[in-house]
């Protein structure tokens, strides 16, 4: 979750636009490696009461890289209309809870290196709403300090 969903640039009432983490679940995936699944609600366009709801799936595939899946329930009342809702949430919870992940010998081995330093690797397994909207950075009003020292090649030219 990033600044789209933190302060969404076409939001000019400054109110949240979207709320979540909500429903926050750890999916075991594979052996080493578990996901997180989460619902962010989508309120800017919706209401709190009959929000469009967005179930994310995220988990890792290597030490800087994630996937992320977004399950877009199309505006359908999740919450109002069982009817069409009730397939909708069991042909997700099926996709989600299929999933399955093969971690190869490299990954493994680069698992095993980051465990052996930091070796509870587990994720949360409760995790609250976040406060939004988040407010975007400013930049500094004074200019940073900047590293004039000169590096060790020039010095040895200077000397």
């Amino acid at each position: 979750m990033d600044c789209r969903y933190g302060h969404h640039e076409f939001n000019t009432k400054k109110k949240a636009h979207f709320r979540g983490p909500l429903n926050w679940k750890v999916l075991p995936i594979s052996e080493s490696v578990k996901a997180i699944s989460c619902d962010i609600h989508g309120i800017g366009n919706g209401t709190v009461d009959d929000p469009e709801l967005y179930r994310h799936v995220y988990f890792p595939v290597s030490k800087d890289k994630i996937v992320y899946f977004n399950f877009d329930f199309g505006g359908v009342a999740m919450y109002h209309d069982m009817v069409r809702a009730k397939p909708l949430f069991n042909l997700c919870n099926s996709i989600i809870d299929s999933m399955h992940l093969e971690v190869g010998p490299a990954t493994l081995a680069e698992w095993d290196k980051v465990k052996a330093t930091c070796p509870d690797m587990s994720i949360t397994e409760t995790f609250g709403e976040l406060k939004w909207p988040l407010a975007p950075e400013k930049p500094p009003k004074k200019k940073r300090e900047v590293d004039i020292t000169p590096a060790s090649s020039e010095l040895k030219r200077i000397g």
